[in-house]
């Protein structure tokens, strides 16, 4: 399986509803929604991705943080709904980032049709050199952005917004995570047809080329051309692949090259 780039933490479980909670909803069921939505559409457009959980279980800070860390993810967004009266989306960072992704994440909600409240970092009122919340502070190098998606006792419109729009939302996120990121972004339900083809950087010989060649046959299933460029006489052994259809499928397949051996591979319309 492939390190995650990305993995996303629905709040709460188990025994704790979390306090975004209304008689609508269970803060905890709602986060859960959202990011299993989210999970199954980084999957469709290529992304790795992984859960903290993916049923109704309780996760104590500590396994939840270690869950985080350990995963070998570079970020983290975790689903959470606001309480206290406010409106709006809420997007938090950590003191040692500068909030840019955060900010992006609050604005594809906000496209969506929600409104912004803040984005913002805290720090600990007895240690300014330390987050204040455990998901920034105990989740290491992982740059992980807290997402309040609206306020379940707001006093004006994220109640009816959240039941009606949470899908919008939660697509949202995936859009301008996609878009910060650099990956291809397809709207659910509208196919990528496009071809793509995979090639590798060079090797060295023709020796090292046929090892790199039952390297790839003996791992994968896709179709395997053979590639002897020459410039100048001097040969140059690359593989190329058959065709994937959609971005998303090629930088999957490519992402898998990368993780198995180490190989430079480009993407290249077919």
């Amino acid at each position: 399986m492939a390190v995650p780039e990305l993995i996303i933490d629905p709040g709460h479980g188990g025994r704790d509803p979390g306090g975004g909670s209304n008689e609508y909803w269970l803060e905890k069921d709602m986060v859960l929604d959202i990011s299993l939505y989210q999970y199954k559409r980084f999957q469709e457009l290529g992304v790795p991705v992984a859960l903290t959980r993916n049923s109704d279980v309780y996760l104590g800070p500590d396994e939840r943080t270690r869950i985080v860390r350990e995963s070998g993810a570079k970020y983290c967004i975790s689903n959470h709904i606001n309480a206290g009266g406010g409106d709006g989306v809420e997007t938090i960072h950590s003191i040692y980032v500068d909030g840019t992704l955060a900010r992006a994440l609050a604005m594809g909600i906000v496209n969506e049709g929600q409104n912004l409240r803040r984005v913002f970092s805290r720090s600990l009122p007895s240690d300014s050199s330390k987050d204040y919340y455990y998901m920034h502070r105990e989740t290491g190098s992982v740059d992980t952005t807290i997402i309040e998606y609206g306020f379940a006792d707001s006093s004006r419109d994220d109640v009816e917004q959240l039941r009606n729009n949470w899908r919008d939302y939660a697509e949202g996120v995936v859009k301008a995570y996609c878009e910060y990121m650099g990956h291809a972004y397809t709207p659910p339900g509208e196919e990528d047809t496009m071809k793509y083809r995979l090639v590798t950087g060079t090797f060295p010989n023709a020796i090292k080329f046929a090892e790199a060649l039952q390297k790839v046959r003996s791992e994968f299933s896709w179709v395997i051309y053979e590639k002897a460029d020459s410039t100048n006489f001097n040969p140059r052994y690359r593989i190329v692949t058959g065709t994937f259809t959609g971005r998303a499928s090629a930088e999957r397949a490519a992402e898998q090259l990368k993780q198995k051996f180490g190989w430079v591979v480009y993407i290249q319309e077919a």
